[in-house]
């Protein structure tokens, strides 16, 4: 049974996120469109593929609702409670050395963003736990996660740093002196600039002169770097700066 108040192993309780209405919303009202193309089929003596697309779109209208009425997260200092339908209560409690990636995307038209979204996945040992972008207050479970990071995940992300050792981060690995992005790898003295734009880290080298160079030797997505919080804030760029530049942008080419 969750607890709103406190859990004796995951913390205070922060707050509650819920799967988002929009996609049932728009379900339900477009239901007359479906009644009416298969009153058509069924008219044109269709009557198996009526039947078939009518119990189709009956059973995903129900299921997705019972999924939206009943699917949510509790969120607490320490991990999350997680309830599906058809599979009850998951607990996912936060470790020190856990891998924690962020997928923020947004649709693009013109000079126009809109629909962010966030989805969030933890890898622990030898477990791997989703949280789908349907869920609602994405930010601010990131903030939570993160703020538990920079207290316990931190110092020991300082401690290898100084040891020398060399920090798998998923797409890129990082150390005192290098600067590993898929094959090429970069001396951490060449290394310019650090530019954040797009939901993408780009590293611009030095010049002869001393100077960075307009185009990045090295670029990786966000989304693809484990604990990319830590990394962002030890680089100098601020919550704001994710908020901002961290969202891939998915340009709609219809419109």
């Amino acid at each position: 049974m969750a607890s709103n108040v406190h859990h004796e192993v995951l913390g205070t309780f922060q707050f509650r996120s819920r799967k988002r209405l929009t996609g049932v919303v728009l379900g339900w009202l477009s239901t007359p469109v479906w009644f009416m193309m298969v009153l058509s089929l069924w008219q044109d003596g269709m009557t198996v593929m009526a039947t078939l697309l009518g119990s189709v779109w009956v059973l995903w209208l129900l299921y997705s609702t019972a999924d939206a009425v009943y699917s949510h997260i509790e969120v607490y200092y320490k991990g999350l409670l997680y309830r599906r339908l058809g599979r009850g209560w998951q607990t996912i409690a936060f470790h020190a050395d856990m891998r924690f990636f962020v997928h923020r995307w947004q649709y693009g038209w013109s000079l126009f963003t809109f629909g962010k979204q966030v989805k969030l996945r933890f890898e622990m040992a030898d477990k791997c736990y989703v949280i789908p972008h349907s869920f609602t207050q994405g930010e601010r479970m990131v903030a939570v996660i993160e703020h538990y990071q920079f207290v316990h995940t931190l110092p020991l992300f300082h401690q290898a740093y100084e040891a020398g050792h060399t920090m798998d981060l998923g797409a890129m690995q990082w150390s005192r002196s290098t600067i590993q992005v898929g094959k090429r790898c970069l001396l951490r003295k060449q290394v310019g600039k650090v530019v954040l734009s797009d939901g993408k880290l780009r590293f611009h080298v030095l010049n002869e002169k001393g100077k960075s160079k307009y185009f990045a030797a090295a670029k990786v997505p966000v989304h693809k770097i484990a604990n990319v919080g830590i990394l962002c804030r030890l680089l100098g760029f601020t919550q704001q700066d994710m908020l901002k530049y961290a969202y891939d942008v998915r340009r709609l080419p219809f419109l």
